[in-house]
């Protein structure tokens, strides 16, 4: 024990390492796709642990170190390749010019409407607007987009698609891919507020704009390479789950029984591998219904990739044996078309997304 905790040589847990081996493997992989076809993008990887209370700091630090690297390496290849620079230039440019953006979509909204009009209204109570009651909307967003010029994935889109280094170029994929979504977002909610057609009453139209706002910030904020949904970061788990949804970080989100059902995961995701394992079937089908549901758009990658983690020999194995059995079980008695857990067939009857319902079922013991 003292060699196996002694600072300068740490060694991982043999289950922690084997994840960090399967999610570097997962990341090189979707890169040599993406190289390979640039217009894909990366699917990103689900990871269930219902223990993560206890090992999600450890499992998220280790994936980090796993992934950081990997991801700006080839952020550097991509930079090298089309001539923009470095990594600290090309994130420097993106920067500045937002904030040019930014300022811009403000001088066309003071033409549209009187400038108060898109100050934040004394009525929102949410803590992250209250602070800025009188203050422009943007300028609310404005720090977090202005953080996620530093995202690695965030780049490796922006270098992706830019051609060269050029105001028109950044100015039009900033208006495409940030600046332009914001604009219209914020004068729906003011439309929303001020409208003389709507018949609800201003206190609801108020509430309802203060929850897209707040929707809206949580999306436009900045998450690092490795996410997490649990019950220990309630505050911004909301912000991790709605990243985990679009192109630019979490690469990696670490979801604990809290979000193993009621959520949806499925617009970037393709990987889900399960750390631990359920005694019920049934509950290990609601963990894939999160990816495996309508609006996956992954279809055209083919089926959901689903890995299980257990080391041989230990009880892990025997739940893993248990849980397979009881699922064929599940099978016989009301004829489910579902995959055996475990199993991938690529014959007519295996799982198409959209077969999973994801409904609580209580099997016999």
């Amino acid at each position: 024990m003292e060699s196996w905790n002694n600072k300068k040589h740490l060694k991982l847990h043999p289950k922690v390492e084997a994840l960090a081996d399967l999610v570097q493997e997962i990341a090189m992989t979707e890169i040599e796709k993406v190289r390979a076809e640039p217009t894909r993008w990366f699917s990103k990887v689900l990871v269930f642990n219902k223990m993560i209370g206890g090992t999600a700091p450890h499992l998220r630090a280790v994936l980090t170190s796993r992934l950081d690297p990997i991801f700006a390496n080839y952020l550097d290849e991509i930079l090298h390749e089309r001539g923009l620079g470095s990594r600290a230039e090309f994130s420097s440019a993106i920067r500045s010019y937002l904030r040019v953006s930014l300022s811009n979509i403000k001088a066309d909204m003071r033409i549209l409407r009187d400038e108060n009009m898109w100050c934040v209204p004394a009525a929102f109570q949410h803590k992250d607007f209250k602070k800025h009651h009188g203050k422009h909307l943007v300028d609310v967003f404005q720090d977090t987009l202005l953080k996620r010029t530093e995202q690695s994935l965030f780049l490796l889109r922006a270098a992706m698609q830019l051609k060269a280094l050029s105001n028109d170029a950044i100015s039009g994929w900033l208006q495409t891919e940030v600046t332009g979504p914001l604009y219209h977002n914020i004068a729906r909610f003011i439309s929303l507020i001020y409208t003389d057609e709507d018949d609800r009453s201003i206190e609801e139209r108020i509430e309802m704009a203060e929850n897209e706002c707040v929707e809206l910030l949580e999306e436009c904020s900045s998450v690092a390479i490795v996410g997490r949904y649990d019950g220990d970061n309630v505050e911004d788990r909301e912000t991790h789950r709605r990243n985990f949804n679009q192109p630019f970080n979490p690469f990696v989100l670490l979801v604990s029984r809290v979000g193993e059902e009621g959520i949806d995961l499925q617009h970037q995701c393709q990987y889900v591998i399960h750390y631990d394992l359920e005694w019920n079937p049934a509950r290990m089908e609601q963990r894939e219904g999160r990816v495996d549901r309508v609006g996956w758009d992954r279809s055209d990658k083919g089926f959901i990739d689903v890995r299980f983690m257990l080391l041989k020999g230990t009880y892990e194995e025997r739940i893993f044996h248990a849980v397979m059995q009881r699922d064929q079980w599940f099978q016989v008695l009301i004829g489910s078309k579902r995959n055996d857990l475990g199993r991938a067939d690529d014959d007519e009857t295996a799982m198409k997304p959209g077969d999973i319902d994801d409904g609580p079922i209580d099997l016999p013991n």
